[in-house]
């Protein structure tokens, strides 16, 4: 659970500064 909820929050963070 842990992994799979840094795995999501990294892949969120980098659309987030792809779309920035």
């Amino acid at each position: 659970m842990s992994g799979t909820f840094s795995s999501n929050v990294n892949f969120t963070v980098a659309q987030f500064l792809r779309r920035a």
